[in-house]
């Protein structure tokens, strides 16, 4: 893959904020015209590719900024596409967390800077934030000689650390503390009937690891996913080792109630519809075992990445009732279960309830949280703080609507729910096992937690 250019535009006029060169066959002119005859005019709507005069456009939109790679070479588009995501994660974290038109106006030196340490003519080099780090210093260099002979000694290492076999992680890191923070985060998006049952569902989840690891250790990690399940059955359980408390260490019978209850599922297969690795996992070795075998790169980075559609579990059952006796009257009565076991509990539950366009007014009256009427939405706002697993709440609403002339029936639009459940997946997907490996034979506190939380979640009245 080889990029003629790589821009960032404003996603509102298309006006140009920065623009780096790498092969002089794609003119500034070029970029700019893009910008007001495509991105002004919203055709990135349609396709996140475009083709104008022999060159090709590939853009993405981060906040208020579009990312755009041209090239006027046959270039693979997805790679291109990982390319500026990865751009645009590594700049975030040099800019405090916040990617934005401002961040590029209030740094362009560092812009330009990673832009050049990230392709050199237009092939992709170093990308991994924790190798950029020590080499685009964002606030240039230390003051004290001690400061400056530690910044020398490190980069000494820094082209054996790109060029070697493990890129992502340089040498000689070293934690008082070993420690590895593991954390299963899914998006769960229904859409579901008025009755409850489920029409369309699918899960979308990444498993996040943060590394504080001394040397260059191997870790392994297992997981239930079916392909997982089934490897470990043709071994004669030789994977099924137990699942670790949160403390790290061997299994323990004082561990706490939620964590046990988020390891029940561990013996569960769950069959994925896809799976995407970080580059530091050894593919041949999860050909041969199964296992996920990794040196984790220093910090956080995303494992994997996973979707599943089949066997999805649902953890809020809404049903809703409307009724209209009359031409000004209406009710309506949402009753919300939550399918999930009674140690966990579900927060920041909330629920837009849209209303008939003619309403005036409404009275609420439910068994728990708060509920208030939007009048410039036309919506009820039912928002429950903390939502116990198999438990029930119910709203009741009374609606007063204007007369009018028109008998045009209500369209019904789906009610939308948001949420947030720790220590519970959707999908069931588990961490059975994390074994660490380091030639000095530490023993790290490892740390596993779960959370899932609502992505498009949505029923219909």
């Amino acid at each position: 893959m080889v990029l003629s250019c790589v821009a960032f535009l404003e996603a509102n006029q298309g006006r140009l904020l920065a623009w780096r060169d790498f092969r002089g066959d794609v003119s500034r002119q070029a970029i700019v015209d893009f910008g007001q005859g495509v991105i002004k005019t919203r055709e990135t709507e349609h396709s996140p590719v475009c083709l104008r005069a022999g060159t090709s456009f590939m853009y993405l939109r981060e906040n208020d900024v579009f990312l755009v790679a041209a090239t006027q070479f046959n270039s693979n588009a997805l790679m291109s596409f990982e390319l500026l995501r990865q751009i645009a994660d590594t700049l975030r974290q040099y800019y405090g967390g916040l990617f934005s038109a401002d961040k590029i106006r209030l740094g362009y030196t560092l812009l330009y800077a990673v832009l050049d340490e990230a392709l050199d003519y237009g092939y992709p080099q170093i990308l991994q934030f924790n190798l950029l780090k020590d080499i685009v210093l964002e606030k240039g260099l230390p003051k004290d000689p001690k400061g400056i002979m530690a910044l020398r000694e490190k980069q000494r290492t820094l082209t054996l650390d790109v060029t070697g076999n493990v890129a992502w992680r340089r040498q000689g890191i070293f934690y008082k503390k070993n420690e590895l923070f593991l954390d299963t985060v899914e998006k769960v998006s229904a859409l579901l009937t008025p009755a409850g049952d489920m029409l369309a569902g699918e899960v979308s989840g990444r498993i996040v690891m943060k590394s504080q690891l001394s040397g260059m250790p191997e870790c392994k990690l297992g997981l239930n996913d079916k392909i997982l399940m089934d490897a470990a059955d043709a071994m004669g359980g030789a994977m099924g080792t137990p699942a670790f408390p949160a403390s790290g260490g061997a299994p323990d019978a004082s561990a706490s109630r939620p964590q046990a209850l988020a390891n029940l599922g561990s013996k569960r297969e769950v069959a994925l519809d896809s799976l995407k690795f970080h580059q530091c996992v050894k593919l041949r070795h999860f050909e041969a075992s199964k296992e996920i075998v990794f040196v984790p790169p220093d910090g956080e980075f995303d494992l994997c990445t996973y979707r599943i559609t089949d066997n999805v579990k649902i953890p809020f059952k809404v049903v809703p009732a409307y009724h209209q006796p009359g031409r000004t009257r209406a009710e309506m009565t949402i009753k919300v279960r939550a399918d999930f076991p009674p140690a966990l509990a579900g927060y920041g539950v909330r629920l837009e309830i849209p209303m008939p366009k003619t309403t005036s007014a409404v009275q609420t009256d439910q068994t728990a949280g708060k509920a208030k009427f939007n009048k410039a939405r036309t919506t009820v706002v039912w928002k429950i703080s903390e939502f116990p697993g198999m438990s029930e709440c119910t709203l009741n609403v009374g609606i007063s609507m204007l007369s009018t002339i028109s008998d045009k029936p209500w369209d019904k639009p789906p009610i939308k729910i948001t949420f947030s459940i720790p220590m519970f997946t959707s999908s069931g997907m588990r961490v059975r096992f994390l074994k660490v490996f380091e030639k000095s034979g530490y023993a790290p506190t490892k740390w596993v937690r779960y959370v899932t939380a609502s992505g498009s979640y949505e029923c219909r009245i």
